[in-house]
């Protein structure tokens, strides 16, 4: 197998189980058996074949194995767990199997010890031999993780997915960075691995997407100047000739390296083949399976498809493109990454999973009816997929479709009742009928079904927040940070509470945090402006909100608060400039014609505030006496007139 000769046979030893012929005939018939029921999903029957497969064969990994196995898929998972903790020489599919069940128990530790515990061990072990061999020139030793790429077979269970569920483990049990160390891992091993690029991506990490995917990186305009010249340029007289094509021949390598692991994954020639039908035994003994990075050895033959470097690249240059897509989304880039999705052939765009990022993106740039338009066509194509439907049901609530809301929830209910997102869309059905205890019942549920929906805990804090009970409110909006730190809306939700608790200082942090996981936001910029504000930083507020207009120019609230900023410091002609552009952009708002009107007083054109009282009365007769004594009081003094009424 390649390993060193210091290694622990545990990784191999289901290799055995595959690759050779000494199985007892009753045994390969018992797992022949149990392999063919559990295609046609007779579990039960499967079941009742594993168990008397054990009683025949107790001390057979494969045996057992295939127990486990069944009892993990019929949802029996604790008795699959307790059968794997008994065996007495696991082998690596076993301690994998083991790990799976943990994790699926959130018994983090113990699956964290059944894929690293050997592992460790064999590493502690190499370590000394090579102390006691290392003379004193030699560099230091590599590290863990170093010696884990590195080492064929992979010493971890299952190699690149033993990592990825490793990554799975350090994230849930809040080990960030450790989980961003093993997906990368993964990622190098298996390209094919989208779960962990996903993960990777929705933790904020900037992952080099043609790097991982072993496809040529977009010229820039850099490059294209340098590769311009066909012929090689002299040099320059008393210069030393650079060579330019170091980096590119770097990363040919590079991508030549992933082609390589790819066609392998595809090939079925880097995971062992489970412990179960021996025909194929004939066929995979020659086989290298878990091959590290330092792994150098000839590819294996295709035994399942065509060995057609087009085929994988067409593959992984697809995976490219969407994963691009997927981490423009991820940090906030939505426009960008609209495009990257139109780059998509028409038989991916036409999907349910592209349409459902599209419509999120639209929805992050508040193009309620094209994120309406790309999530019903979404709903259309597949009904029974509800992920993505809570986002319809939150463009319906922008909009005030009550009738299309309510059939969106009778729609999802009438699918899957267990599924979260369906008592999410009730939720914000009543939500949107101002019926918030009800609600509240309704989003309480999904977090039943799912404690770490994030989204649900986000719209319980909002519907908290409607009724002013700010300490539940509180207490959602930092658990749905907990399960998800990158989701803005809890932060933004924790900022509005503090700044009506006037604990600016609080509210400014929160704010500052949301722009940081969405700085393209007009709006949370505009509220962290609105809390530096408050919080005595007039001059950084002014810069916030300027930063707030660039990003969306057609939101006129930033403006209006840096008119009512430019007030406060008695600069009043640069309110007024404000201002007007605040009313060219919202002319039917009473409260920018009275607010201009006070400024116009203050610079002593009184005959413009006139008529801006007047307008502001036409548009807001509610407020008819405040404008009258305003407009009493227009001969008066200027005594303190700096303070304005929200926009």
């Amino acid at each position: 197998m390649g390993a060193p000769p210091t290694l622990d046979a545990r990784p191999q030893d289901v290799h055995k189980t595959t690759t050779t012929h000494h199985h007892h005939p009753d045994l390969s018939h018992y797992l022949s058996l149990i392999q063919q029921y559990m295609n046609v999903f007779r579990l039960d029957n499967a079941i009742f074949l594993a168990e008397r497969c054990v009683a025949e064969f107790p001390s057979d990994p494969a045996a057992l194995y295939w127990l486990c196995l069944c009892y993990y898929q019929a949802g029996q998972i604790p008795r699959a767990r307790h059968l794997l903790s008994k065996a007495a020489h696991p082998t690596s599919q076993l301690l994998y199997l083991s790990a799976q069940c943990s994790f699926q128990l959130k018994e983090y530790a113990r699956a964290e010890d059944a894929l690293l515990h050997d592992c460790r061990h064999q590493f502690k072990q190499q370590q000394q031999q090579q102390q006691q061999q290392q003379q004193p020139q030699q560099p230091s030793q590599s590290s863990f993780e170093d010696w884990i790429l590195q080492t064929t077979p992979c010493p971890i269970p299952n190699g690149a997915a033993g990592l990825a569920l490793l990554g799975d483990v350090f994230r849930k049990s809040n080990r960030t960075q450790r989980a961003i160390q093993y997906y990368q891992m993964s990622l190098q091993l298996d390209p094919f691995l989208w779960s962990s690029f996903q993960a990777l991506t929705d933790l904020g990490v900037a992952v080099d997407v043609p790097t991982v995917f072993g496809v040529p990186k977009p010229p820039t305009a850099a490059t294209t100047t340098a590769k311009t010249p066909l012929q090689p340029q002299p040099p320059s007289p008393g210069l030393t000739p650079i060579h330019q094509n170091t980096t590119l021949e770097r990363e040919t390598s590079s991508h030549t390296v992933v082609l390589r692991r790819a066609r392998q994954v595809a090939n079925r020639g880097y995971y062992p083949p489970s412990p179960e039908t021996p025909s194929l035994s004939t066929v995979t003994r020659s086989m290298r399976y878990l091959q590290g990075l330092g792994g150098e050895a000839s590819e294996p033959r295709s035994l399942f498809l065509e060995e057609e470097k087009g085929d994988v690249q067409s593959i992984l240059q697809t995976l490219a493109t969407v994963g691009k897509a997927y981490q423009e989304l991820c940090h906030y880039q939505c426009q960008a990454c609209l495009d990257t999705l139109r780059m998509l052939p028409l038989s991916h765009q036409n999907t349910s999973w592209v349409l459902h990022q599209q419509g999120k993106a639209y929805l992050e740039l508040n193009e309620f009816t094209a994120a309406q338009r790309c999530l019903e066509h979404m709903k259309h194509l597949e009904p029974g997929r509800l992920e993505g439907l809570e986002l319809l049901s939150t463009v319906y609530w922008h909009q005030k479709k009550e009738v299309d809301l309510a059939s969106l929830a009778q729609h999802v209910v009438a699918w899957d009742k267990r599924s979260p997102q369906a008592w999410c869309v009730v939720g914000n059905c009543f939500s949107l009928q101002k019926d918030h205890e009800a609600a509240l019942s309704f989003f309480k549920r999904s977090l039943q079904l799912d404690p770490n929906f994030t989204y649900t805990h986000t719209l319980c804090g909002y519907e908290y927040m409607a009724n002013e009970d700010f300490e539940p409110a509180m207490a959602c909006f930092r658990q749905a940070i907990r399960t998800n730190e990158r989701h803005y809306n809890a932060w933004y939700g924790l900022g509005c509470i503090y700044h009506r608790q006037e604990k600016y200082d609080l509210a400014e942090y929160h704010f500052e945090r949301a722009c940081q996981i969405h700085p393209t936001s007009s709006i949370l910029r505009c509220n962290w402006g609105i809390s530096q504000h408050a919080n005595g930083k007039a001059y950084q507020a002014l810069e916030t909100l300027s930063e707030a207009s660039r990003l969306d120019p057609g939101n006129p609230q930033a403006r209006f608060q840096r008119a009512t900023i430019y007030s406060a410091l008695h600069r009043p002609q640069e309110a007024a400039l404000e201002l007007e552009k605040v009313r060219d952009a919202a002319p039917r708002e009473a409260t920018v014609h009275f607010c201009l009107g006070k400024v116009y007083k203050r610079l002593g054109r009184l005959d413009d505030a006139m008529k801006c009282f007047l307008a502001a009365m036409d548009l807001d007769p509610k407020d008819s006496q405040m404008i009258k004594s305003a407009m009493d009081k227009l001969d008066n003094p200027d005594i303190d007139e700096e303070t304005m009424i929200p926009f």
